[in-house]
């Protein structure tokens, strides 16, 4: 389960070489903040240096400077004609010990000449297939498959847990607006409305 949101949704990211430009969106320089929860007493975050403001540069580079995991990461997102996307896809590629160096050092010369991502994906290959262009005659095991969804766990329960946090006094207030109140889902952008009886409802239950 992966969750992100984007600060700035509306930036104007032109396209480049048909695809999008996420240097230029991003800028060269800056850091990238990996945050992990390994159910310690506090979150683990690890920082490192931009590297090329390319997502799967940047995040390779990290798991091999700061995790000490060589790693090999493709992303790709081609839009089509009707500003949806028309392809995306990525691979990550990580050595974990005991590794063979010689066979890791063989599958990092074949990543860097394989043809684009973005390429493979547009001419209809597979997972499979990307993964055979990647290893070649280095054998590989695939160990399971897993589909891939957009899925927002946000629900209006949830909303309204959060909104009970606030306070009577807060919430009472947010009631006695004539309108209600609308909460936007930071991550899939889904509204929850909630009428003045809603919130008094909810200050009634808080209090």
């Amino acid at each position: 389960l992966v969750h992100g949101y984007v600060g700035t949704p509306a930036v104007d990211l032109p396209l480049k070489d048909g695809r999008f430009d996420i240097p230029g969106a991003l800028g060269r320089a800056g850091l990238l903040t990996v945050t992990r929860d390994l159910q310690l007493k506090a979150p683990y975050q690890g920082v490192v240096n931009l590297v090329s403001s390319e997502i799967a540069e940047d995040i390779a580079y990290y798991l091999t400077d700061s995790e000490q995991t060589p790693s090999a990461m493709g992303l790709t997102t081609i839009p089509d004609e009707h500003g949806g996307i028309a392809v995306a896809g990525g691979f990550l590629i990580q050595s974990l010990p005991p590794a063979n160096e010689e066979a890791l050092d063989a599958l990092m010369r074949r990543i860097k000449d394989l043809p684009p991502l973005a390429k493979m994906l547009l001419e209809g290959a597979t997972p499979k297939e990307v993964l055979d262009r990647i290893f070649g005659d280095i054998p590989f095991e695939i160990l399971g498959h897993q589909d891939v969804a957009f899925h927002c766990g946000c629900s209006r329960d949830r909303i309204e847990q959060a909104l009970i946090t606030l306070g009577v006094e807060e919430i009472r207030e947010l009631a006695e607006r004539a309108e209600g109140t609308t909460i936007t889902c930071e991550f899939c952008r889904e509204p929850y409305v909630f009428t003045p009886d809603d919130l008094f409802r909810l200050a009634d239950e808080r209090h």
